[in-house]
């Protein structure tokens, strides 16, 4: 299913700006991986973010532009585990099994399938490892210091571009706010793992959670991923009915044949880059949309007094091809979709067993479990025989 929701609020339309702005004299570092948790209901929004940083470790602040005023108590550190359950849960996957066959048993289909237990989760990149709280400070920006971002950010000794100093001054002239997440890397990449030759770091953040009023759910796209290499991001919506982002195009992840290729979680990997496409002109691709269980709504405290749909959609980009903020927006179908591919490991063979050698041996050979009811079956055709 492929479809391009309406689009809406066209002057979120701004330009792109770093999501990480680095201390005074450090590089540029980068976001290369963004999962987010967006929980929309009764004109509040629930943002969970977790960002992949890569960079040399110079101190730096990540930004989070807000359409309204962040309350008290309503922005801090997240339980990262808790996001990373939802996400492996709704994570497309594969499962290998062993196909077991009889042949001349009329019963060999009874077992056709037999799981090994193990599953192996397709994830691009493998990259989920978090970093301890310490080296991490909040602050949410009054009216005040938002209105005037980039002498705010001056003045605490960080270092915009020009060209973010434009994007988020246009935010500022929407009326949003803005949220902080200042990373000392002394201190929060201890013991980090994933460091790079020459002293640079590639590793996810602490999750952080944003809570604020918001008549529509939305998503800062061109704020949260800016930086000149693609961004690759997992969106997990809870909302009312499955969701789709509007202004972009959406489509269903497709499986087809992918069971049947030589490795399928590199088929899986290459059919997701085909369906999103192009850096400049990105699709959306829906990986899950069920109801929301009730012990993931726990993860997310959230209460079981009504019904509510998670949906995971995947997309690749970099922020001056997002074109606009993301609208999160009930979709056209509520159609469920889960991906599992089932892979065969090997077929188990069976010899064939003579009809008048009866149940010992057919029992012998036919395995544990339902596979013995062969052996009987074979013991009373051979008693018919005798009689």
């Amino acid at each position: 299913m492929r479809t391009a929701l309406a689009v809406l609020a066209a002057g979120l339309l701004v330009q792109a700006a770093h999501a990480f702005v680095p201390i005074e004299g450090a590089a540029m570092p980068e976001c290369r991986a963004l999962r987010v948790v967006l929980v929309h209901e009764n004109g509040r929004e629930r943002l969970i973010l977790q960002a992949r940083y890569v960079g040399d470790g110079a101190a730096f602040t990540y930004v989070v532009p807000v359409p309204t005023p962040v309350a008290a108590g309503s922005v801090r550190l997240a339980d990262s585990d808790a996001l990373a359950t939802i996400d492996d849960y709704t994570s497309p996957r594969i499962i290998r099994y062993i196909e077991d066959e009889q042949p001349g048993c009329v019963c060999a289909n009874l077992d056709a399938i037999m799981p090994t237990g193990d599953t192996e989760v397709i994830a691009d990149p493998p990259l989920w490892e978090s970093t301890t709280e310490d080296g991490y400070g909040i602050r949410a920006l009054s009216d005040v210091e938002s209105s005037a971002i980039g002498e705010t950010l001056a003045s605490l000794r960080y270092e915009p571009t020009m060209n973010d100093r434009s994007a988020l001054e246009a935010y500022a002239g929407e009326g949003w706010r803005f949220v902080l997440v200042e990373v000392t890397p002394d201190d929060a990449f201890a013991g980090a793992p994933h460091q790079e030759e020459g002293g640079g770091y590639d590793l996810l953040l602490h999750a952080v959670e944003v809570s604020f009023d918001s008549p529509t759910a939305v998503l800062p796209l061109r704020g949260l991923l800016g930086g000149n290499a693609a961004c690759d991001v997992v969106l997990l919506g809870v909302m009312a009915n499955r969701a789709g982002p509007s202004g972009h195009t959406t489509v269903d992840m497709d499986t087809a044949g992918l069971q049947d290729a030589d490795d399928p979680a590199q088929a899986y990997t290459e059919r997701l880059a085909s369906l999103i496409g192009p850096e400049d002109d990105p699709a959306w691709v829906t990986e899950y949309a069920e109801t929301l269980r009730y012990d993931l709504a726990g993860a997310l405290d959230l209460t079981q007094s009504r019904m509510r749909w998670l949906t995971r959609l995947r997309t690749s980009a970099r922020a001056d091809a997002a074109g606009r903020d993301l609208q999160l927006v009930s979709s056209p179908s509520n159609d469920r979709l889960t991906i599992v591919l089932y892979v065969p490991l090997v077929r188990r063979a069976y010899a064939a067993v003579p009809i008048l050698l009866g149940g010992g041996i057919g029992a012998a050979i036919g395995g544990p479990g339902r596979r013995r009811r062969c052996g009987v079956l074979a013991a009373l055709l051979a008693l018919v025989a005798l009689a």
